[in-house]
């Protein structure tokens, strides 16, 4: 200042003095407040910083606390009452007991505290600490001159204060302080302290004693740091992988919000809105790719958990792959902070390869690189250049960044987990995970950097023909189930070596009856029938297996999933025989050729393109559900789509609502969460398959019910699957699988409500004949599918099987067989359903309900509908077929 006042003028008296005052101004006062406010910010830091110890101490010592409030709060009067009455001691003082009790009480009662009172508790938990324990015994110890009991009373407490203090400074502390007190204050009271039983081994048995107490809990600790740094780790992990899907859904929202017209004023009630075909096909395409997105984030989540659980890498989701679509798919999907990153990138991907793994997982390989490169997106001249190499050896994708580079002597580090290099924020996870990707494709996956230039992460795959490629393959099908089905003997020997030779030893069945049976007790992934067999053919195996009928809950969905296949003879006769079944997904001529093995185990197991199975047409129109989830949005979404295909919903917050709610209203099937308040799935599903708490509603034991979970690991689902459940879905749930899998159980076990098959039998009202004997779309859909002549053969061996299965029906019900005839029932309800007999399906249906159930009563009036019923079906099949004689002259009528 006084410089500034030279400088502006020329000297001038006046200034300078006002200059020197303010000057002494600033030195005398200024100063001393801004050293107190420095004063006053390191002391709030040394008192939040001592707080924060305080309440870590607590937080330690909380697990024991109230074990330690139990054992202080007895034992302390308990042993005045030993050591007073029993073994006599030369000292004993009850009111230091019952306050030390009292004490005791107070920690135990810690949990049930106001948060007020808690907030207070620290402090005084740490001085009660240093009084009851270490003070009270040095004290006692000490005024019985060091008799044996109070030694080893001594070391016993000391051993509990390791148990209650995390950090052995803490204890050292409190020991030295504890003891030294109770010194001093016998000095005072006695005027003297006697050793009188003191012997040198004590101190090296208390010293040995608390080290290794102290060695144990700081080991304990440092378990638990480990525990909490690693779930930190992993929930930053799994936050930046929901960020991904949860940016698509806002992104999705927002391209769908600009296709749509805007939002009606409320004015206009009755103003009609139009969308064009292609903005309606835009709102799809926009939807789908969000929904994709939301699954592999999930796919994603799951395989990082179980990589950390020390898990393998999940391999049965690896397929053929193009890396150049998958590259540019990471980069169009990658959830970017600003329009300005995606420019930050340049592709070079015009030399593309094939890859053999999991799409998802590199993708998630690829946003990993682009995330940690991008952090250094501010530095000058900043970019990422990703392009793809194809070698006789091996296929190469390069990412390289020009950041501030790696040094050579971490460029292995930090594909180690928990290593960070070079940014905050990081969890060391990362790249840890995507070596973890790489290695499961067998290839593997290096850095190269130039420190201040530039760093490349060079991911190196095996060509898809290459033999790393084919051991990954083998390795695959060899935990596969795979289930030959054939009458010759020579023939499943010769498939099954084939089979053999890629590591996988399939299981045979000589008979449609036996793999029928063998289906119900393993979860096969491929069935290969002979389409021609003594009893129950291939083909109509297949169609009991795709309806589910006879099958265990769990396994109905994965048999309408997996491939089935069947074997045929080229030539009938000479002339060329190329059957078709809409529940057998391809054909192969026999004898099974190895080309032809390659060729199926290629195209069902390893191409990109999935297994597309046909499904029957069920109409839900008037179905009524039951949707029980506490979550709201999740109610609506059900709602949504389940009233747009036809359904009636009635909704349930709780377990105990939905049960409330079945009681109440006729309902078909139910659609339940697993984790809710009050009553979570699991118990609700228990109570209602014990039927305990209802009075009206009695189909509680066939009622379908469908979990809805977002739990996907095994041991989890099996869990689910125990409770009752017939079928489990996996959150978030897709409209197609929602509706198949509900689909799929009522084909199986829903009645009408309009139609009392189950109380009446006799003629069907005549208006409704027509429509319920032969669905049309089913027999449209069979037509086009099998072709005309096909379809004619089809249903004259529908006609010869179902009237087999009635005389069965028949003869079973003479002799009360019970067990028999609910396979003949459930047999004949599938093949009536794979046809489009659906009023047979539905009475066969309630039979096998009745039997079941232990109602026999009704069989015989039952029996006597089926038989009605299928002679009317028969009927309608003659008209039909007829029908298509005169339309393709294809076709004969049979007599």
């Amino acid at each position: 200042m006084i410089l500034q006042a030279y400088c502006v003028s020329p000297p001038d008296v006046k200034a300078v003095f006002y200059a020197h005052i303010d000057f002494c101004y600033t030195i005398l006062y200024a100063t001393p407040m801004v050293k107190q406010d420095f004063i006053k910010n390191d002391l709030f830091l040394l008192v939040k910083k001592i707080q924060e110890h305080m309440e870590r101490f607590v937080e330690h010592a909380e697990p024991n606390l109230l074990l330690a409030g139990i054992m202080g709060t007895f034992g302390f009067p308990l042993y005045y009452v030993i050591l007073h009455d029993f073994y006599p001691q030369p000292y004993e003082n009850l009111p230091l007991r019952l306050l030390n009790a009292l004490i005791c009480f107070s920690w135990g009662s810690y949990r049930f505290m106001p948060d007020w009172l808690k907030r207070y508790f620290p402090f005084y938990f740490i001085l009660s600490t240093l009084y009851v324990i270490p003070y009270y015994f040095s004290f006692m110890l000490l005024k019985n001159e060091f008799s044996t009991v109070w030694t080893m009373s001594t070391l016993g407490g000391l051993l509990l204060l390791t148990l209650l203090v995390y950090d052995w400074k803490y204890i050292c502390g409190m020991i030295v302080t504890g003891y030294g007190l109770a010194w001093l204050t016998v000095f005072f009271v006695d005027g003297k302290v006697s050793y009188t039983y003191f012997q040198e081994v004590y101190i090296y048995i208390y010293m040995f004693s608390v080290a290794g107490s102290i060695i144990a809990t700081h080991k304990r600790q440092t378990i638990n740091l480990i525990r909490m740094l690693f779930m930190r780790s992993l929930s930053g992990t799994i936050a930046h992988e929901m960020r991904n899907p949860l940016n698509a859904i806002v992104n999705a929202i927002e391209a769908v919000q600009a296709i749509l017209p805007e939002r009606p004023r409320q004015t206009n009630t009755e103003q009609n809105f139009l969308i064009s075909r292609s903005n309606l096909v835009a709102v799809n395409d926009v939807i789908d790719e969000a929904s994709d997105i939301v699954k592999r984030g999930n796919k994603i989540i799951d395989s990082i958990l179980t990589a950390m659980q020390g898990g393998e890498i999940d391999t049965k989701t690896f397929r053929r792959r193009s890396a150049s679509g998958t590259i540019r798919s990471a980069i169009d999907t990658f959830a970017y902070s600003a329009p300005e990153e995606k420019k930050l990138i340049q592709l070079a991907t015009e030399t593309d390869f094939e890859y053999f793994g999991d799409k998802d997982l590199l993708i998630y390989v690829l946003f990993n690189l682009i995330k940690n490169a991008l952090y250094y997106k501010n530095k000058p001249s900043f970019s990422i250049a990703i392009s793809t190499e194809k070698h006789p050896s091996g296929n190469i994708i390069r990412v390289r960044d020009t950041g501030p580079g790696v040094p050579v002597g971490k460029r292995e580090l930090i594909f180690e987990s928990f290593y960070t290099h070079g940014k905050s924020g990081g969890n060391g996870l990362g790249l840890s995970f995507c070596r973890r990707v790489v290695n499961a494709f067998g290839g593997h996956i290096v850095c190269h950097s130039k420190e201040q230039e530039w760093t490349e992460f060079e991911i190196m795959l095996p060509a898809y023909d290459s033999e790393k490629v084919l051991h990954l393959k083998k390795e695959i099908l060899k935990k596969k189930h795979i289930l030959l089905v054939d009458d010759d003997a020579a023939q499943r020997q010769h498939a099954a070596a084939l089979f053999i030779e890629w590591h996988c030893k399939p299981d045979e069945a000589a008979s449609g009856e036996a793999a029928l049976k063998m289906a119900t007790y393993k979860p096969y992934d491929l069935i290969l029938l002979d389409s021609v067999m003594p009893g129950v053919t291939g083909e109509d195996a297949a169609g009991m297996l795709r309806s589910g009928n006879n099958l265990p809950p769990n396994l109905c969905q994965h048999y309408r999933d997996i491939p089935v296949l069947a074997l045929y003879e080229p030539l009938i006769a000479g002339k060329a025989n190329m059957p078709n079944h809409p529940a057998i997904n391809r054909y192969y001529a026999k004898p099974l050729s190895r080309q032809s093995l390659d060729e199926l185990l290629e195209h069902f197991f390893f191409s990109e393109i999935p297994v597309r199975n046909q499904t029957l047409p069920v109409d839900l129109a008037g179905i009524r559900i039951l949707v029980a989830d506490d979550n709201a949005t999740n109610r609506k979404f059900l709602r949504v789509v389940l009233e747009h295909s036809g359904c009636q919903v009635v909704e349930a917050e709780h377990g105990l609502e939905a049960i409330d709610k079945l009681e109440q209203h006729d309902l078909d099937i139910v659609l339940i969460d697993i984790e809710m308040p009050v009553m979570g799935g699991i118990d609700a599903v228990r109570l209602i398959r014990s039927g305990s708490v209802f009075h009206r509603f009695k189909r509680f034991r066939e009622i379908p019910i469908i979990a809805l979970t977002g739990h996907t690991d095994r041991e989890s689902v099996e869990g689910i699957m125990r409770s009752g459940v017939n079928a489990h879905l996996s959150k978030p749930v897709a409209k197609k699988e929602l509706i198949g899998t509900i689909s799929l159980w009522l084909h199986r076990n829903y009645i009408p409500s309009g139609e009392k098959l189950a109380e009446a039998a006799g003629a069907i009202p005549e208006e409704n004949l027509e429509e319920v004997l032969l669905d049309a779309q089913t027999v449209a859909m069979l037509r086009e599918t099998a072709g005309d002549r096909m379809l004619g053969e089809l249903l004259d061996l529908f006609v010869r099987y179902s009237a087999t299965l009635l005389e069965k029906i028949v003869d079973a019900g003479s002799m009360n067989d019970s067990r028999e005839l609910e396979y003949l029932s459930n047999s004949l309800k599938g093949s009536s359903g794979m046809i489009g007999a659906l009023h047979l399906s539905r009475i066969a249906g309630t039979f096998s309900d009745h039997i079941k159930a232990g109602r026999l009563s009704d069989m015989d009036n039952l029996v006597g509908e089926m038989q009605v019923v299928f002679r009317n079906t028969t009927e309608k099949i003659e008209k039909l077929k007829e029908e298509l004689y005169l339309e393709s002259g294809t076709l004969k009528a049979s007599a």
